[in-house]
């Protein structure tokens, strides 16, 4: 294994630990743009050898957010310079009756998840969340 950081070596002695990949795997990370999703993109990247995976990204803008256009374009632009394959579309997000907005928005990725999953023939989708994304 070639040297690296204490914290990357944390995360893949638990990657395997909790056999959250196998070698071959294809993984398609949730790519919201935001720090937590881009750091678990940078480190899986970092990892890719190691873990024997390759990795594949996919983006929706919900268009929500005033930055959500800022958002998919730096994602395309990163994906692009780091070789990454990008699933990207906007949408707009329709509520169900009762549903809020928030969930709304979480029922609707999840299914592009899904269908970008099975579309590329992915093994497993990691989504990236910080301690204040309580409902996910």
């Amino acid at each position: 294994m070639a040297r690296m950081s204490p914290f990357l070596e944390k995360l893949i002695r638990f990657i395997e630990k909790e056999k959250l990949m196998n070698k071959g795997d294809r993984i398609l990370i949730a790519l919201s743009g935001g720090i937590d999703s881009m750091v678990l993109l940078h480190c899986l990247l970092k990892l890719k050898k190691e873990l024997d995976v390759e990795i594949f990204a996919a983006h929706l803008d919900h268009g929500l957010r005033e930055t959500s256009r800022r958002d998919a374009n730096f994602v395309k632009e990163i994906c692009k310079k780091w070789r990454i394959p990008l699933a990207a579309k906007r949408i707009e997000v329709k509520r169900e009756r009762g549903e809020s907005l928030e969930e709304a928005a979480r029922r609707v990725r999840y299914s592009f998840l899904r269908k970008v999953k099975n579309e590329i023939g992915a093994d497993k989708i990691a989504v990236a969340h910080h301690a204040t994304d309580l409902l996910e």
